[in-house]
């Protein structure tokens, strides 16, 4: 939808699509991406390449922020590298 109007883009709809064919390339089943126990279950399997590779795929989401649970409204940019 995103390549086809702007306003899916603006939403972030083309980020959320490349982030998720990204981590599927790491071998993250999208079925099991909301759960945090296959998530870290996974992590612990990957080797430190993997791991940086995971790393620059969560970090290039951008308004991702989100992923991390925060009190606060908007987790600043380097804030959010930090937790990741």
């Amino acid at each position: 939808m995103a390549k086809y109007n702007p306003f899916f883009e603006k939403a972030g709809i083309g980020k959320s699509i490349r982030t998720a064919v990204g981590l599927g390339r790491m071998e993250f089943k999208p079925y099991l991406m909301a759960s945090f126990q296959s998530n870290l279950k996974h992590l612990k399997t990957m080797n430190l390449e993997d791991l940086e590779n995971t790393k620059e795929i969560l970090s290039s989401a951008g308004h991702h922020k989100r992923l991390q649970s925060s009190s606060k409204p908007y987790v600043r940019a380097e804030e959010f590298e930090r937790w990741i």
